[in-house]
């Protein structure tokens, strides 16, 4: 039996410098790290925005580059028969649609309604004139020729030489009666250009022909 007040015990742990070293580090360790972990969880979850618009910029380049591209086409495909068709329109009460070429042939030029071309039945003795506005006069209009039917594609020869400047359109003109029918505006910087080029055929054809016939001759 022990008389008294109970004893009190104090529990000393002793530990070695080396061990006590490391506990230290990992306990600092542990400090420094904790509070950096959800901003970096963060930051590497979060999108680049300045990578993703330096790669929206470079993508947006590049569509328009071939945006470019595909329009240079587009407007090269269309500037070949620019100013060498156009639509026909009625005049008054008579109706008249479908459109009209232009080409080079034989030396000349041609000029071709198309399929769906129509115009009133009704009007007699129509005829295709090449005029300085709707208008046609006598020896300042060329008439290129008599509409065969009211409806569908006919080809009328411009002659080659036909002085065509200053023409600007195409007549529907009823001769019998002086009668506009129907008309197209023409482009005669087109048809200038495409005359130059119909020139240079036949001369080029013209020439050919010389050299085979002299050639024949020998």
């Amino acid at each position: 039996m022990y008389g008294g007040n109970s004893p009190s015990f104090s529990l000393i742990v002793e530990i070695d410098p080396m061990s006590r070293r490391l506990i230290f580090t990992a306990l600092t360790l542990a400090a420094l790290t904790a509070p950096l972990t959800p901003a970096l969880a963060q930051s590497a979850g979060a999108p680049d925005k300045k990578k993703e618009a330096m790669q929206g910029a470079k993508d947006g380049k590049m569509d328009g580059k071939m945006d470019g591209k595909m329009d240079d086409k587009m407007g090269d495909k269309m500037s070949d028969g620019e100013g060498l068709t156009a639509a026909f329109r009625g005049a008054g009460s008579y109706p008249a649609s479908g459109s009209y070429a232009l080409a080079t042939a034989q030396g000349g030029l041609s000029l071709t309604t198309s399929k769906d071309y129509s115009h009133d039945a009704k009007a007699p003795d129509v005829y295709v004139v090449l005029s300085k506005g709707t208008k046609v006069a006598a020896g300042s209009s060329l008439y290129l020729g008599k509409v065969k039917s009211p409806k569908g594609s006919q080809a009328f020869v411009i002659p080659a030489g036909a002085r065509t400047a200053g023409y600007d359109t195409v007549v529907l003109w009823c001769k019998k009666f002086s009668l506009l029918v129907g008309s197209a505006p023409l482009n005669a910087a087109a048809l200038a250009k495409l005359s130059g080029g119909a020139a240079h055929d036949a001369a080029h054809d013209a020439t050919h022909d010389a050299t085979i016939e002299a050639a024949a001759r020998r």
